[in-house]
């Protein structure tokens, strides 16, 4: 009888691991940053994500976990697609796209980049005056509160829990720099700025 507990236990402490695993769906959030990058900057993304692999009807693993009555979930997971329609996402949506017309002149000329965290960076700010300077450091802390909004609301609005943002933020992090038109800025992993 200890034998067989001690074998439950395992085996749930098993599938918990993987359902914590299953539940986030990176998938899903690539393709919602493609489509809210599209929305923002007006233009079709360059790249589309990798599909991530699922556990296909009639696998060994999908037996196994359907076993678990977890057959439901891990479905759901593979055919999840984000919530980016809420009021309070449509409306930081609508703030990030106004502002963009402003801050793209910036991003052409580098001044601007995109950072390895999904914000937005000054890069090389020298050639401005100081008025346009303030200005544009204006701009640019509007629109990282935005973003930072958007990450926080998405993962509110798809119950994915305050722990899931900075999942969804180096997602759309990886987005934006994949989408970044060819002569930007961008900063890679280690934080160093190279031109796409």
């Amino acid at each position: 009888m200890k034998r067989l507990f001690a074998w439950s236990m395992t085996i749930w402490l098993i599938v918990s691991c993987v359902t914590v695993n299953v539940y986030f769906p990176a998938a899903a959030a690539q393709k919602a940053a493609d489509a809210i990058i599209e929305d923002i900057q007006g233009e079709t993304p360059k790249t589309a994500p990798k599909p991530q692999p699922q556990p296909k009807p009639g696998s060994e693993l999908y037996q196994e976990l359907q076993k678990f009555s977890l057959s439901a979930s891990v479905a759901f997971a593979a055919e999840m697609d984000l919530q980016i329609s809420t009021p309070a996402i449509k409306a930081v949506r609508e703030s990030l796209k106004q502002r963009y017309p402003q801050l793209s002149p910036y991003f052409d000329s580098g001044v601007l980049g995109t950072t390895k965290d999904g914000l937005i960076g000054v890069r090389e700010a020298s050639g401005l005056n100081m008025k346009d300077r303030a200005t544009l450091n204006g701009l640019v802390d509007q629109q990282n509160r935005d973003l930072h909004t958007l990450y926080e609301e998405i993962a509110k609005a798809n119950h994915l829990g305050p722990d899931s943002v900075p999942r969804l933020q180096k997602i759309f992090a990886d987005r934006w720099r994949a989408n970044a038109k060819p002569g930007r800025w961008i900063q890679n992993d280690a934080g160093a700025w190279v031109q796409k």
